[in-house]
């Protein structure tokens, strides 16, 4: 008897130290809670999945409307997993278990139609989808930024650019498509005007860095680049290569921005924390 129960007791102590490793695997090797999770890299972790809802159904279009440009397929791919990934170390932390539950409730139907044959008239519901989304997201980045005593929503807002790039790149692309529903030109002139804000709000922070200004001004010029592309619609000689290749280049530049911005909070936190310690 003693002997069952001690491999019972081995067998149970295997399994439990193999569902550590897996969720330890899947937050860098560390488990997540609220004490030890770092600010500033989940805002953007949490930010970047907007961005990644955005992307799948630009990928979507794309291939519907039989255009190669950055490799679609593979893209859709790609953004599914990481979506997936980051979504399981958004669940480990007890906080956000909830709210993340639900996202993978939308989730599960959103990933079934967007593996199918691409099909516009499907578009308008996984706008709807990946909309929702991206609100539970905002709700958990919110929570983040209200309980921290860094001011992090700079992170927030520079993360937002990689989001909105793609927005626009899917409402052109829906447009372009055919499709009438949706108000896809309001909710165009609406995401170029808060990119135009964001914009105007990273260039006036005062602790930027000479790269994230370099990128900020760069990514400027790809966006009025993309407004004169927008004015001559469909009169632009490929006009759906052309959204595609000036979204990509806003997105590459924004990602960047994005880590320059987590970096700079990351220096400006060990900073202060070396500071209180000298007290």
């Amino acid at each position: 008897m003693k002997k069952t129960n001690i491999i019972i007791n081995f067998f149970l102590f295997f399994l439990l130290s193999i569902l550590f490793q897996n969720v330890a695997a899947l937050s860098g090797h560390s488990v997540l809670t609220d004490k030890n999770v770092n600010a500033s890299q989940f805002i953007d972790r949490v930010g970047k999945q907007r961005m990644l809802m955005y992307q799948i159904l630009v990928a979507y279009a794309q291939i519907g409307q039989v255009q190669s440009y950055g490799n679609p397929v593979n893209t859709k791919q790609m953004a599914i997993d990481e979506f997936e990934y980051s979504l399981q170390i958004i669940k480990s932390i007890p906080r956000f278990n909830l709210t993340a539950q639900r996202m993978e409730t939308v989730w599960i139907d959103f990933k079934k139609t967007v593996l199918l044959t691409p099909d516009k008239y499907q578009l308008k519901k996984l706008i709807a989808q990946a909309e929702q989304i991206v609100s539970y997201c905002n709700s958990i980045i919110k929570s983040m930024v209200q309980s921290s005593s860094n001011n992090i929503n700079i992170v927030n807002i520079a993360g937002k650019q990689r989001m909105l790039s793609q927005r626009m790149a899917l409402f052109m692309l829906a447009e372009n498509w055919g499709l009438k529903e949706g108000n896809y030109r309001l909710k165009l002139q609406q995401t170029l005007a808060e990119f135009a804000i964001n914009l105007n709000t990273l260039k006036s922070n005062n602790d930027n860095t000479k790269k994230i200004n370099q990128k900020i001004k760069s990514m400027e010029k790809d966006f009025s680049r993309l407004i004169r592309i927008i004015a001559k619609g469909k009169q632009e000689r490929d006009y759906s290569f052309s959204i595609s290749r000036n979204t990509s280049q806003i997105l590459r530049k924004a990602k960047v921005c994005a880590k320059l911005y987590v970096e700079l909070k990351n220096e400006v936190n060990v900073a202060m924390r070396k500071k209180d310690r000298s007290r």
